[in-house]
């Protein structure tokens, strides 16, 4: 026997809301793929040297590498700034990082006093991986010149209340052009 409700067009439409009611009502979860976990980025080794090394005179030009590597192996790739000092606020150069992993500037512009040079590596990648930021330091004094400062008037002798007297002081050496 027939169920006299699958031939009833309005039978039909009471089951067919019904089960849409059941299947609304429900909950359904569907799972989600765990996130990745953040890989940590290699620790670089940053050393920073100076040449010549550890002092030159005002004026004297002073070269200041820095290598970085990771597990000693040169991070061929970013970009490292060059600070003058602890603070890292004076910006002296940004400089790309070599094949070889170092990156170097010079400069003869230091004045007479002792400086801490920060060298920042700036974060690269490695093979598949990221390498984080790291930086290293170097002391470099900087000493003052010896000069000699000699005084000249003319009139060289006497001169008498009034008159002009026109004074030369010659410095030497040089120090950026003056004399």
């Amino acid at each position: 026997m027939r169920d006299p409700a699958s031939h009833d067009p309005i039978q039909r439409g009471r089951v067919v809301l019904a089960i849409l009611a059941l299947v609304s009502l429900a909950t359904v979860t569907v799972a989600q793929p765990a996130a990745a976990a953040p890989v940590a980025g290699l620790t670089p080794t940053v050393v920073v040297t100076d040449s010549p090394s550890s002092t030159t005179t005002y004026g004297d030009d002073v070269t200041f590498e820095a290598t970085v590597t990771v597990d000693a192996t040169p991070v061929d790739n970013g970009s490292v700034d060059f600070y003058d000092d602890d603070a890292g606020t004076t910006l002296l150069a940004s400089v790309a990082v070599e094949v070889n992993g170092k990156a170097s500037f010079t400069t003869g512009a230091l004045d007479a006093r002792t400086h801490v040079i920060t060298a920042t590596y700036g974060g690269g990648t490695m093979g598949d991986g990221s390498v984080d930021s790291g930086s290293g330091t170097v002391s470099h004094t900087v000493q003052a010149q010896d000069l000699s400062i000699t005084l000249q008037s003319s009139p060289a002798d006497e001169s008498t209340y009034g008159q002009v007297v026109q004074f030369t002081a010659n410095v030497t050496p040089s120090v950026g052009g003056c004399t």
